[in-house]
Formats: C-alpha cells, structure tokens, sequence
C-alpha cells in the first residue's frame, strides 16, 4: 500500500517514467521508436499543467509590473538650458514637460519659439507660476496665489501653449497649513499639481500634492534605481524634477541613464497630459497632506545624494555613536 502510495505521489510530482515505468517506456520505445530508436519519455499532463500555470502567473506578473515615468524640467531658464535636456529626451524618443515661468517667457520671443516648437513635437509645456517668487508661496495670501497662477495661464495661453492645466509648485515642499491655503486656489484651476520632494506615485495619492523625484548630479545612480524598481514593481508613477538651468545640479548624461534604465525595465514614458489621461481617476483631491519634514530631507540626502561617497553610511554611524555618548553623560544605558 505503502509503495503504490508512494508511486502515486511521484508520478504526479515527476513527469518521467520511473523504474518499472522506465523499463516499459524503454521497451515501448524500441517496437514503437522509429528505426528501432529509442522513444523520449513523454512529459505527464499534470507538469504541462503547472508549467502552463507558471506561464500564466510569470506574464500577469509582467502585465502588473510596468509602471510610467516622466521627466518635468523646471523653470525654462534659457533655450540652451531647455536643449540640453531635449536633446537628451530626443535621442530616445522620450516627450518631456516644461515648467514655465510665463513672466520670463513672455520677454523672451526666441525662448518663446522654442518652447512652441517643443510643444509641436510631443513635448508639454506646464504652468510654474508668474514670477516665481518666494514670498508668495511662503506667505500663501490667497490674492497672491491666485494672480501667480491665473495671470500666468493667461499668458501662456495667449502664446500658444496648450495644456497649462497642470502646475508645477515654485519651492514645492509645504506645511500642513500652508497646503490648507494653497489648495482651494490651485485645484479651481488645475487637474494636477506637482511639489518637490518624494519618490513615485500610487493610487489614491493626493493629485495637488504629487510627488517628484529630484534627479541632481550628485546623486548615486545605484540608489536612484532602486527607487525606480520599486516603482516599476508596484505599478507606480515616478516623476522625475530636473534643473537644466542650474549648471551645478545637472548632468544631462546622468538624466540620460536615468531614461535609459527605465525603458530598460519597460516602463512607459509619458507626459503630465497623458498619464492624467490614462489614470487620472486614481488620485484624490484633499486638503490634507503628509507633510514633508527636515528628517525626510536629511533621509534622502543620505539615501540619494552621499552614498556613492560612502558618506552615507559614515554619517549614519555617527549619529549612532552620538546618540549612545548622549545617553551615556545623562546615566541611561542604551538597549
């Protein structure tokens, strides 16, 4: 009973003849094989079964774990800045957004053309407020803000510019309270609208508070992609800030190995537009945010910017060691 029980099992888990089966699948082979040759094992239903199950499980899973990325430069500070970044998105047929700064724009006819022409290739060109002050979106005086963005829309219309309905936050990062002031303004206006800070986005994230992932020189590109595999992973939307006008923070081919690795994993690139398009549905509007404090910050300094240095882990072990000295002088042991 034993053995007939055990032959079972295996014939289930192991596709092959086995012993007595081999014999007569060896002898069936020399009347049936051709020329007297010898017959391959024929493989059991059950293993084409779970193979086919396997198959099915492996390209759902490829079928899920796509995600999109974008790239939205901000400020539009020159047409030699704005090139070096489209050219870059050019070569591998990536379509970027611009943010806009519309005051600088509207005395700038060449930068004007430029953007224009962006525009006709694929390219979005976004609203990043009138004049780009501090002042206005540290004090959050609703008349304020409602002239930043509105007069900056009109402007931008009035030059041609489609699809200004989205805004990128001049110094995106908020409190709390500052968020409360600023989103009854900028959702009258706008479908979405991205801060400064974070790393991708899910379902369910607040669409006047979408996170952006600050791709600068000195990152290590090594951590860089593992955020990009977690989002790829969970099927999210990374949206990537970059400064082509700022010599310091930007390298455009760094931002070009940054786009090659995620086509590279198979992740759709796409503008602000046509994400909204395809997924628009799946965020919320609110009022409330998570707000982003100076320990998020220093987070992704070490996450982001100090690794590759090894800074990283030596600034860690220092606040390790600091915290244990503290607690030693006051006479607590630590765990």
């Amino acid at each position: 009973m034993k053995i007939r029980l055990a032959r079972t099992i295996s014939r289930i888990v192991w596709p092959f003849p086995v012993g007595a089966d081999r014999r007569a699948a060896r002898e069936n082979g020399a009347r049936s094989g051709p020329s007297g040759g010898r017959a391959l094992p024929r493989m059991r239903p059950q293993l084409i079964l779970i193979l086919a199950i396997l198959l099915l499980l492996f390209a759902a899973t490829l079928a899920h774990a796509q995600g999109f990325f974008t790239v939205v430069d901000d400020d539009a500070a020159s047409i030699d800045a704005i090139s070096s970044i489209e050219a870059v998105a050019r070569a591998r047929g990536v379509k970027i957004c611009v943010g806009v700064v519309a005051a600088r724009v509207v005395k700038d006819q060449q930068l004007q053309e430029k953007l224009l022409e962006y525009q006709a290739s694929g390219h979005q060109i976004c609203n990043h407020s009138l004049t780009h002050g501090i002042g206005v979106w540290t004090d959050c005086d609703p008349d304020a803000m409602e002239k930043e963005i509105e007069e900056s829309r009109a402007i931008l219309e009035r030059l041609g510019f489609r699809q200004t309905d989205y805004f990128i936050y001049p110094f995106g990062c908020f409190s709390e309270d500052q968020f409360a002031r600023i989103f009854p303004v900028v959702s009258r206006h706008h479908k979405l609208a991205l801060n400064s800070r974070g790393r991708y986005n899910l379902p369910g994230a607040n669409a006047y508070y979408l996170d952006r992932l600050a791709l600068r020189k000195m990152n290590d590109l090594s951590m860089v992609k593992r955020v990009i595999d977690a989002a790829w992973k969970d099927n999210g939307w990374i949206v990537f800030l970059t400064h082509s006008g700022i010599p310091r923070d930007f390298d455009p081919a760094y931002v070009g190995q940054v786009m090659d690795y995620c086509l590279s994993m198979g992740m759709k690139s796409c503008t602000l537009e046509e994400y909204y398009r395809l997924h628009g549905d799946a965020f919320v509007a609110s009022a409330v945010i998570d707000e982003y404090s100076a320990w998020d910050e220093g987070k992704d300094v070490l996450y982001l910017n100090l690794c590759k240095q090894g800074w990283g882990v030596l600034g860690l072990a220092l606040v390790v060691v600091s915290v244990m000295l503290i607690k030693r002088r006051r006479g607590v042991r630590p765990r």
